[in-house]
């Protein structure tokens, strides 16, 4: 990645991945290590070989390493009341633990069969396969012929994205407690949710979960929550802010910044240590929570931010914008499609609320933990963003997840790699939280 000083390089090989770490001061963090699974033989297929677009946001995988944690063992989970017609239950699908495992069962033939499926991965502009199961999974579901999320439409497309993470994400872990609850909002209530693994004071993770601020919501991060709540011993606190086309930037990033706030300041009410609150996001969500950082600055601020293939720049001028335009599942149109939703002048591109890499001035930031997919639309802004941050003094760390495409945070249910890199971003939580 020239160009860029990178803190945390976790990149795709046979055997073990191999890590680098490493701050702007070059203090070393620690670097434990899992064995990755074998690559697919070297060849295949151009980088734009890959699968159709599909409906809607998730996808996966990539090889990684990832750190373990000790944890105790936790509770029974405490039946929750639903913030908001838009969150269904995962008992609603009763069927999906079955098809979970008929899906796993499937991605886990043998590399002969997958080949024989799906033909030879692609490589991207890297020279770096994509994940063997992810790339079989990208196939079977472009098979399908299912409608884009643009085709869908905003309802459909919302419903489209509760079924199919019910189906990939991780499946939800008991909990010593979940919770629905509402906070002041600066036009209404905003309904988050209490993710409490164990009783006791704790740091806070506040998550802003991902889909192009037109789709997701609680349910649809569900599982990832759960996962980061206990992994990185913090309860976490999911935001539903307002999404668009119903309510347009910057109501989003009004929600969030005002979620913050009230979580600081009423930290005894979620049992919360105020001085140890992170955010956090996927994509829409990871702009969000860099925005949250830069809009608070100067006063109370998070203690740590954590972007996941983060959107930071609404001008689309990234090279890999055009390289994973379309195969990739996350595509040009469908990013057309949410900007079209979100911003409703073309200003409004360049405004740090809606791209925080055009901020002129980053120091003083939390420090960061920015994570990437190799075949990503949103990878090269994220580099920047980690390289800018750099730049700035801010103590940064950087993940490549070379093999995996955007959404990958919704995947480890089914993706051995994807589970494992959510996994590795919890440790990395843990890290920033609890040093």
């Amino acid at each position: 990645m020239e160009g860029v000083r990178v803190a945390a390089v976790i990149s795709t090989a046979r055997g073990p991945a191999k890590s680098t770490a490493q701050t702007r001061s070059d203090t070393q963090l620690p670097s434990p290590t899992r064995s990755a699974p074998n690559t697919e033989p070297r060849g295949g297929a151009p980088v734009r070989g890959g699968a159709p677009a599909l409906g809607a946001s998730a996808a996966l995988s990539a090889t990684v390493e990832v750190s373990s944690i000790e944890r105790t063992e936790t509770h029974g989970v405490v039946p929750v009341k639903r913030a908001s017609t838009m969150c269904y239950p995962f008992e609603e699908m009763p069927a999906t633990p079955l098809l979970r495992r008929l899906a796993r069962s499937a991605l886990a033939a043998p590399s002969p069969l997958r080949r024989g499926l799906a033909g030879p991965a692609p490589r991207n502009d890297r020279g770096v396969r994509l994940d063997p199961q992810l790339h079989l999974m990208l196939s079977l579901l472009g098979r399908a012929n299912r409608p884009t999320l643009e085709e869908l439409g905003v309802d459909e497309g919302r419903a489209e994205m509760r079924q199919l993470t019910k189906l990939s994400d991780v499946p939800p872990r008991p909990l010593h407690r979940v919770e629905d609850r509402w906070i002041a909002g600066p036009a209404g209530e905003i309904p988050v949710r209490l993710y409490t693994a164990r009783p006791g004071r704790r740091p806070a993770i506040l998550y802003f979960h991902g889909g192009g601020f037109v789709i997701g919501d609680l349910d649809t991060h569900d599982g990832l929550c759960r996962l980061l709540a206990d992994r990185a011993d913090a309860h976490v606190i999911a935001v539903h802010y307002r999404l668009a086309p119903e309510n347009a930037f910057p109501a989003a990033v009004e929600d969030c910044v005002a979620a913050f706030r009230h979580v600081h300041a009423d930290a005894d009410a979620f049992d919360v240590d105020p001085d140890r609150i992170a955010v956090a996001g996927d994509s829409a969500g990871g702009n969000l929570s860099a925005v949250v950082c830069q809009q608070t600055r100067g006063g109370p601020t998070p203690a740590f931010q954590c972007l996941i293939y983060p959107a930071t720049e609404m001008t689309r001028s990234h090279t890999s914008h055009r390289t994973f335009a379309e195969g990739f599942y996350l595509t040009t149109p469908m990013i057309d499609y949410f900007l079209a939703s979100y911003l409703t002048t073309p200003e409004e591109e360049t405004d740090p609320r809606a791209s925080p890499l055009v901020t002129a001035e980053l120091t003083g930031l939390p420090p960061a933990h920015v994570v990437v997919a190799g075949f990503d639309p949103l990878r090269d802004e994220g580099e920047a963003y980690a390289e800018a941050l750099m730049g700035a003094g801010v103590p940064t760390t950087f993940a490549d997840y070379s093999s995996l495409i955007h959404g990958f945070a919704n995947m480890g249910g089914l993706i051995d790699a994807a589970r494992w890199a959510v996994e590795d971003i919890a440790d990395a939580l843990h890290r920033g939280l609890h040093g």
